[in-house]
């Protein structure tokens, strides 16, 4: 009878083990995604954004660009945030960042631009200003957005608690354009 319970009990636990490794969605830290992966006739993707964690939303996503918010937007965001928003565009495009609304508590809370996944484009940007337009040189870019532990914003009497929003669209790479010599003789130089 001891020995079957063993068994029984083995057979639960490796069931345990299996759904775990082999069904992640049972586990607790999950990526939210936020995914557009549509292709027109030419095969091309329409670009992605992706948020960890509950850390806003990824809306408004067209084939030309989207929108990014953190979380509680548009009332004031949390503290002790560690959020990654990632965006893909498609291939031959680069992306280009316009905040439209921005107040990041001065001293501690940042947003990091990557160009890319971790090459950075600019330096960490807080305040109450908009910054300006930030464009990558390709097709990803990897914004960071970290606050402290503490959630006492001091804020001149014009502005609401702290939030932000971002709106990025695609933006066709420019290639360059090679024109052939027609009826141009090419000489050698002395050196």
């Amino acid at each position: 009878m001891i020995l079957f319970a063993l068994f029984q009990a083995t057979l639960v636990l490796e069931l345990f083990v299996f759904l775990f490794f082999f069904f992640p969605t049972i586990v607790v830290y999950e990526k939210l995604t936020s995914r557009l992966s549509k292709s027109n006739a030419l095969g091309s993707s329409i670009g992605s954004c992706t948020v960890d964690d509950d850390c806003g939303v990824c809306k408004d996503m067209t084939k030309e660009g989207g929108t990014i918010e953190p979380p509680n937007y548009p009332n004031e965001y949390s503290s002790d945030l560690n959020c990654l928003y990632e965006i893909e565009s498609p291939t031959d495009t680069k992306i280009e960042l316009t905040f439209t609304e921005f107040i990041v508590e001065n001293c501690c809370d940042f947003i990091t631009v990557f160009d890319g996944e971790s090459d950075p484009l600019n330096i960490a940007l807080n305040g109450y200003a908009i910054p300006e337009v930030i464009t990558s040189t390709a097709n990803k870019m990897t914004i960071k957005f970290t606050t402290n532990g503490d959630n006492t914003m001091i804020l001149p009497a014009n502005l609401s608690p702290g939030r932000w929003q971002a709106k990025y669209k695609f933006l066709a790479i420019e290639s360059r354009m090679t024109v052939p010599f027609e009826n141009a003789t090419i000489a050698e130089a002395d050196l």
